[in-house]
């Protein structure tokens, strides 16, 4: 049994809904076909007309029950398009400053990149600052390592 959870016109993520819920409710205009949905358990928002099952394109095999599952969180739905973050300063720490800790900003910055791509908000912003974090450790680290090495060079001469 698919459920669906459903972004509505009033910007709120609602559901879950069964197939026969939302084919009603696109019979009686409460839901259109351009009306996202999200199968329950998967973080893919589609319009219910690419939606065979839903758009009526296609029967159902299987009879849905109504019964509602106990809470489920509904993945997140973002209609603003979130900002890749930079290689340059990543690999810029890397080379000159700290090998380590730049290549974990790196990886990083990989992970932000993929919650905006995804539109998930709270993830990109989690994840933007724990990159931030590790940038600023590790030109802490990057700085004292330098500092020690030149001093230890100019202490040989």
């Amino acid at each position: 049994m698919q459920m669906y959870y459903v972004y509505d016109e009033n910007q709120q993520v609602t559901g879950p809904y069964s197939v026969e819920d939302i084919q009603t409710r696109l019979a009686n205009n409460s839901f259109d076909h351009n009306t996202k949905v999200c199968v329950e358990g998967t973080e893919d928002w589609k319009s219910i007309s690419e939606v065979p099952v839903l758009s009526g394109d296609h029967k159902a095999g299987n009879v849905v029950s109504k019964t509602q599952p106990e809470t489920v969180k509904p993945p997140p739905f973002s209609t603003q398009q979130l900002p890749p973050v930079s290689y340059v300063g990543p690999i810029a720490l890397t080379l000159c400053l700290c090998l380590i800790g730049g290549i974990i900003v790196i990886v990083k910055t990989g992970q932000v990149n993929s919650a905006a791509a995804r539109g998930d908000v709270e993830a990109y912003e989690s994840l933007k600052k724990n990159r931030t974090t590790w940038i600023v450790v590790s030109l802490i680290i990057g700085l004292v390592l330098n500092i020690f090495f030149i001093a230890s060079e100019f202490s040989q001469q």
